[in-house]
């Protein structure tokens, strides 16, 4: 179950790294929970959506298809950083 909801849909990318040690953290800790589990699992659903999508971003600036993505993965991944 717990790899079900951490699954990312596309491939990883080093940036990302620290988005999905967090995802899988959070993951394993909203398995043992007893109250709100709906909306933890909804959490960290929408994180890992998230994930995908800044990878879906850097996936197409590593293409290059588009400097639009560039602007919107890193503005994605500077507040993690900090």
């Amino acid at each position: 179950m717990l790899m079900g909801i951490t699954r990312l849909s596309n491939e990883p990318y080093p940036a990302t790294e620290v988005i999905k040690y967090l995802i899988d953290t959070v993951g394993h800790d909203v398995m043992s929970f007893r109250r709100n589990t709906q909306v933890s699992y909804m959490l960290v659903d929408r994180a890992r959506d998230i994930c995908d999508a800044i990878n879906g971003y850097i996936q197409r600036t590593e293409g290059g298809e588009d400097w639009m993505s560039f602007d919107k993965f890193t503005n994605a991944i500077d507040p993690v950083e900090e």
